[in-house]
């Protein structure tokens, strides 16, 4: 398997199905569906990494209260490897308010590269960012059957064609169902995969919905015209109920022989967040402690990464950033 970055990847269905009538709603760059512009989503940031002998590169993180803090993930601030390196930097743009950048990384310390397990990051800032919205998290573990509202900055595209556009300044937000707990059964319910939540990218037709190959409870065919999924840019963006941070964009996956997408449930054989893909999320509510205990006594250094060597999410294609 490979692993991922995701960036949030939005479609608008114009017409009836067949799939070929979804169209991006960059068509209209001032479509109101899909731009996040309200107050609400003001703490969501844009994050440029910049990691020694790496390079620079896009992620989304969201600012939490108290403002001295963003939960991002893991991954965003870490090499292949999995491994923190000393120098690496984050700078968290805003928009209007302004930019604020690292005083320290923290890697959640049981941080799972290869199952992508615990991909959670807390990128503390010298003082409070003000004049944004900021976060609490999602404490329950009722997700499932909840439509959840993703935030990034990341590629877009259409659920026909997948994530053909580059990543951008742009805010975006849309819908999704979460199909997947480890309370509503189909999928491992122990281990990583306790910690995660997942959702398909619906298209309409009951051919393309790829959880219900694993068991028929999610055999739900989403939210329609408002369904996204993640793609290569939103690493690290929230998902939201309840106004809460429920999740942290974590991989993006598909199911495969071992080397391309099959076709159903996708619709092509790359993996690319097309229709018929499904993505998997950090359950912040697994996590809700350690992240407390970080903002309660921030840790001076960065955390050293352990592997936990658990399971990934079985028969599944992960994508790469």
């Amino acid at each position: 398997m490979r692993r991922t970055g995701l960036f949030l990847f939005i479609t608008a269905v114009t017409a009836a199905l067949p799939a070929s009538a979804i169209t991006t709603f960059l068509d209209d760059p001032n479509d109101p569906i899909y731009l996040a512009n309200s107050v609400f989503y003001s703490g969501v940031a844009r994050l440029i990494i910049g990691i020694p002998a790496v390079g620079t590169f896009g992620c989304t993180g969201s600012l939490l209260n108290g403002g001295t803090a963003i939960i991002t993930a893991a991954h965003c601030v870490t090499n292949d490897s999995g491994a923190f390196i000393a120098g690496t930097s984050v700078t968290a743009n805003f928009g209007a308010p302004g930019s604020a950048s690292s005083s320290n990384i923290l890697i959640y310390p049981f941080y799972d590269r290869d199952t992508n397990f615990g991909d959670l990051a807390l990128v503390f800032l010298a003082s409070p960012f003000l004049g944004v919205t900021t976060y609490d998290l999602y404490r329950s573990t009722d997700e499932a059957g909840q439509i959840g509202d993703l935030v990034g900055f990341g590629r877009s595209g259409s659920g026909s064609t997948g994530s053909v556009n580059p990543s951008s300044n742009v805010r975006r937000h849309g819908s999704n169902l979460i199909d997947y707990t480890a309370s509503n059964g189909g999928l491992p319910a122990s281990g990583a995969a306790a910690t995660m939540l997942a959702s398909d990218f619906d298209n309409g037709l009951a051919v393309n919905n790829a959880l219900a190959l694993i068991n028929a409870v999610y055999s739900d065919l989403g939210v329609g015209n408002l369904e996204v999924n993640s793609a290569p840019g939103d690493s690290g963006g929230p998902t939201f109920l309840a106004s809460r941070i429920a999740a942290i964009t974590s991989y993006g996956a598909c199911f495969s022989d071992g080397i391309a997408c099959s076709i159903p449930p996708d619709i092509d054989t790359a993996l690319n967040s097309s229709f018929g893909e499904i993505m998997v999320n950090t359950r912040v509510s697994s996590f809700a402690g350690w992240i407390d205990a970080q903002l309660a006594v921030p840790e001076p250094a960065t955390a050293v990464l352990l592997a936990a060597g658990l399971a990934a999410l079985a028969g599944l294609r992960k994508r790469a950033a």
